[in-house]
C-alpha cells in the first residue's frame, strides 16, 4: 500500500504523462521531470527503513502484545470494533507523531536527523520514509502503533490503519492536488516552509499556533477536497510557484 501508489507517482514524475495530470501539481514547475539519481536515493533509504527497521521494530511490537496478554485470535474483528479501534488511534498518532516532529525541528536536532527529509523542498510520493532510521522509528512507526498496542487491537486492524496509514503518506508527499483525493496543500506547505504545519489533522498545529502563516496563505484556500476538473492553482492562483532549476540546486546543495 506504500510502493503500489508510490510507483504510479514515481512513473508520472519520471515520464511527464499524462501531460494533463501535470496541471494539478501543487508547486507548478517543480520536479519536471523529476531527478533520477535523487528518486533512486530516495528509494534505496525508503525500503532500507522498512524492511531494516520496521520489520524488526513490528516484531517487538508483536511479542509484547504477547507479553500484555493479548490474543491474536483468528476470528476477525467486527466492522464496528475496527472503525471504533481506527479513530481512537487517530488520538495518539496525532500526539505522537506532531511532537516528535517539531522536536526534531529544534536547531539542535534538525540537522543531524530531520535536514534529510527536508531536502525535498517539492516533495514527491515516496519521500514520505526517505528519513533518518531514528526519525522513521520516531515519527513514523511508534505514531502508528501506540494506538494498537494501547487498545490491545486486532492483527487486521493493525493492517488496516497501516494501509491507510501508507496511503496518507504517499499522498501528503505525491505534489499533486488531483479531484477527488484528499488535499496535500497542508504537508506540502511544510516542506515548503518548513516552520509551518507540524501536524497531520492540524489540531495541535491550531492549538499552537504553528499554522498561522498557512492560514494566511492562498495555500489554505486550496487545501480542501477538489471535486471538479478545473485545479485549484487555477481557481486560486497565488505564491505557490517555485522553479524547477531552484529545487533541483537545493537537492544537490544537500
Amino acid at each position: 500500500m506504500y510502493w503500489l501508489p508510490g510507483a504510479l507517482f514515481m512513473l508520472l514524475d519520471l515520464a511527464l504523462w499524462p501531460e494533463q495530470v501535470r496541471q494539478y501539481k501543487v508547486q507548478p514547475g517543480t520536479n519536471e521531470p523529476v531527478p533520477t539519481w535523487a528518486l533512486i536515493k530516495c528509494v534505496l533509504v525508503a525500503n532500507f527503513n522498512q524492511v531494516v527497521l520496521s520489520v524488526p521494530f513490528l516484531w517487538g511490537c508483536y511479542h509484547l502484545m504477547l507479553l500484555k496478554g493479548e490474543v491474536l485470535s483468528p476470528v476477525l474483528p467486527s466492522l464496528p470494533s475496527v472503525v471504533f479501534d481506527i479513530l481512537v488511534s487517530l488520538i495518539p498518532k496525532e500526539i505522537t507523531f506532531y511532537y516528535f516532529h517539531r522536536l526534531l525541528h529544534h536547531r539542535w536536532l534538525y540537522k543531524y536527523f530531520h535536514k534529510m527529509h527536508h531536502e525535498w523542498q517539492s516533495p514527491v510520493g515516496v519521500v514520505g520514509d526517505y528519513t533518518h532510521p531514528l526519525e522513521h522509528i520516531l515519527v513514523t512507526m511508534i505514531p502508528l502503533m501506540v494506538g494498537p498496542l494501547l487498545l490491545g487491537s486486532h492483527l487486521v486492524t493493525i493492517w488496516v490503519l497501516a494501509a491507510l496509514a501508507s496511503i496518507g503518506t504517499i499522498i501528503n508527499h505525491c505534489g499533486y492536488h488531483l479531484p477527488l483525493l484528499p488535499s496535500p496543500e497542508y504537508h506540502d506547505y511544510h516542506h515548503l516552509k518548513f516552520t509551518e504545519c507540524y501536524g497531520n489533522l492540524g489540531i495541535l498545529d491550531y492549538l499552537h499556533g504553528t499554522d498561522r502563516k498557512f492560514r494566511q496563505s492562498v495555500n489554505y484556500l486550496r487545501h480542501k477536497t477538489l471535486y471538479a476538473l478545473e485545479p485549484l492553482t487555477h481557481t486560486f492562483p497565488g505564491e505557490k510557484k517555485a522553479s524547477a532549476s531552484g529545487v533541483n540546486r537545493r537537492i544537490k546543495k544537500h
